[in-house]
């Protein structure tokens, strides 16, 4: 699945956390994106299985890191 550029944003602020679970309000501000659109996309990654939520925020899936060393997603990485 290729990613939508506001879609790697996201993947990419969750990864950079290494581990740390993050909520929509804070990627939002990190990713500079309404947190409409950031609820909207991440809901749209979790469908796909590549972010996992939880009560407390989300994380990267092993699916979601692994599409994120595809070449064309580094730009997106911090």
């Amino acid at each position: 699945m290729p990613l939508s550029e506001n879609q790697a944003k996201l993947l990419g602020a969750l990864i950079a956390e290494d581990g740390r679970r993050i909520s929509v309000r804070e990627l939002s501000r990190q990713t500079d994106l309404s947190e409409h659109v950031a609820r909207r996309e991440i809901a749209a990654l979790a469908h796909c299985d590549l972010v996992a939520g939880t009560g407390r925020g989300y994380l990267p899936t092993g699916r979601g890191r692994a599409l994120f060393q595809k070449p064309v997603y580094r730009e997106y990485g911090r």
